[in-house]
C-alpha cells in the first residue's frame, strides 16, 4: 500500500515538473 502512494507521489512530481518547464518555455517563447 505504502508503495502504491509513493509510485503515485513520485507521478504526480513528475508531472508538475513537466506542467513547470512548459510554463517557462511559454515564457521564454513571449520574450
Amino acid at each position: 500500500m505504502f508503495f502504491i502512494n509513493y509510485k503515485n507521489k513520485n507521478k504526480n512530481l513528475f508531472i508538475s515538473n513537466i506542467i513547470k518547464l512548459l510554463v517557462k518555455k511559454g515564457i521564454k517563447d513571449e520574450n
